[in-house]
């Protein structure tokens, strides 16, 4: 299955001290308080991703009942509680302060619900899987040590195009560049694309979702190793 239908909708950096993004919808001079009110915008439960449990609707098709909202998925883990939420935002508070500070923003959407069933990307939780693979490039390509990164992402469904808003920073400040170069940018797309498009292709190769493969893997390497 190609992701052929799967856009990257939203590639763009907001800077300390500096004018917002043209057509954006954010007025004001950028602040912490910009990057925390992103924070609690994309974290909104309204919005939020829905766990579904898959069902057959009357046109033959997977549709979808029952739901309960998910936390925010980050580089300290998920952020579940209001607690965990008011002590990530501090955290953005020390990372972006100060004049000049970077911090960078995806939105990647899929077509709709029949696009996330083909690519096992129904939950927040599988989301986290992809996720797991191609933020560590995308960093790389900013040159940002993974270390010396702090970001999260919220998925959505309140549109009919279901999608993640991703927004990551230096902890402290290596980069003084928010664009990227075109050749960089091409490889940006490329890691997101071949990490999502590579989950469908493994569950039309062998049936099985990208988790279960490799936990049946993981199993079957202790067993050669046991017998061993």
């Amino acid at each position: 299955y190609l992701v052929d239908l799967m856009k990257i909708t939203k590639i763009r950096f907001l800077e300390y001290g500096k004018d917002p993004p043209k057509n954006s919808r954010l007025k004001e001079t950028i602040t912490n308080e910009t990057v925390g009110g992103y924070f609690d915008y994309t974290g909104r439960e309204e919005a939020k991703d829905i766990d579904k449990e898959v069902s057959i609707r009357d046109d033959g098709y997977f549709g979808y009942t029952g739901s309960h909202t998910v936390g925010t998925y980050s580089s300290m883990g998920v952020l579940n509680t209001s607690k965990e939420r008011r002590a990530f935002k501090k955290e953005i508070d020390k990372c972006f302060h100060e004049e000049g500070n970077i911090c960078w923003d995806y939105v990647i959407s899929l077509e709709d619900d029949k696009e996330t069933h083909k690519l096992g990307l129904e939950t927040a939780k599988q989301w986290n899987l992809a996720a797991k693979e191609f933020i560590p490039k995308i960093l790389k390509e900013y040159e940002i040590n993974p270390n010396n990164s702090l970001w999260w992402f919220d998925v959505h469904r309140n549109t009919d195009h279901p999608h993640i808003h991703l927004v990551f920073m230096e902890k402290n400040q290596t980069r003084t560049r928010g664009k990227l170069t075109a050749r960089k940018m091409k490889n940006v797309k490329r890691h997101i694309y071949t990490a999502l498009s590579a989950r469908a292709m493994l569950k039309e190769r062998t049936g099985l979702d990208y988790k279960t493969y490799f936990e049946q893997k993981d199993m079957k390497v202790k067993e050669l190793v046991n017998n061993i």
